[in-house]
């Protein structure tokens, strides 16, 4: 793209998030929801920052990286808000009884 329409494509939007974390994507879909033109940049293969799943330990058991705050988040105002839509594109709450977990060289 040239440096021209770099220009011109910033002053098309109202907002430019650097990050797309929960908080940034959160604030993207309110701006948006309002009217305003927003863009979001990730550097990251995907968005979500500590709120995503993953295959972090051991291949086929996926778990929320850094997540612990996710009750606070579904029960927010935001989550009454858009949560009807954030479910239509693909957000799912899984409940664990045991939250927490260790795995040991030895398989344990």
């Amino acid at each position: 793209m040239e440096e021209r329409d770099s220009i011109m494509v910033q002053n098309d939007l109202d907002a430019i998030l650097i990050g797309a974390g929960h908080n940034s994507l959160a604030c993207a879909t309110h701006l948006a929801a309002k009217g305003w033109r927003v863009a979001v940049f990730e550097q990251a293969a995907e968005p979500g920052g500590a709120v995503k799943t993953g295959e972090y330990t051991e291949p086929g058991f996926r778990h929320d990286w850094a997540a612990m705050n996710l009750s606070l988040f579904a029960g927010s105002n935001f989550f009454k808000a858009y949560g009807d839509e954030l479910g239509k594109n693909g957000l799912e709450f899984a409940p664990a009884s045991d939250c927490f977990a260790s795995v040991f060289p030895d398989g344990r």
